[in-house]
């Protein structure tokens, strides 16, 4: 019950940022439940679409990065978007037991790897985080980690790309 009230407030917080305010028509919304082959929901305009996956449906990999080595998915709902102009962007949560600076390290790795350039980090305590773009213009991602305890870091990746 809770995974669907998180879809619904999810659809609904997207619904609001649809251009004309919220004024546009919905034009087909589907929902899997825990019977079907992916929990989720995916609703689709003539701008694009969202699926919002519930429960652990999508690991730990967005975009073209690698999944984390032992993360492991967190969290009630992860969300991929697409445009109808092929533009497309996915949003990760998961959780390890490496402290932020090693989960970062790994994803700078592989970032500068696949041809982004790091644009911003940023070093706390607690928390550290990346944005870099891709040396195109056309890609960009955020990754964020903050340690949530002893051994336990909480990490998030934004990834989008314009084509």
């Amino acid at each position: 019950m809770r995974n669907i009230c998180v879809i619904a407030a999810a659809g609904l917080a997207m619904a609001a940022c649809m251009p004309g305010g919220g004024e546009a028509e919905r034009e087909d919304v589907a929902a899997r439940d825990a019977d079907g082959e992916t929990p989720g929901m995916t609703i689709t305009s003539e701008d694009g679409s969202v699926t919002i996956h519930t429960g652990n449906s999508t690991g730990t990999r967005a975009g073209d990065l690698p999944s984390y080595p032992g993360g492991q998915p967190h969290g009630s709902a992860q969300m991929e978007a697409s445009a109808a102009d092929g533009g497309s962007g996915q949003v990760v949560t998961f959780q390890t037991d490496d402290p932020p600076a090693e989960v970062i390290a790994f994803y700078r790795e592989a970032l500068e790897s696949r041809g982004y350039t790091i644009e911003t980090e940023v070093t706390s305590t607690q928390m550290h985080a990346v944005s870099a773009s891709r040396n195109d213009g056309e890609s960009g991602a955020n990754i964020t980690a903050t340690a949530t305890g002893p051994n336990s870091t909480m990490v998030s990746l934004v990834v989008g790309n314009v084509e």
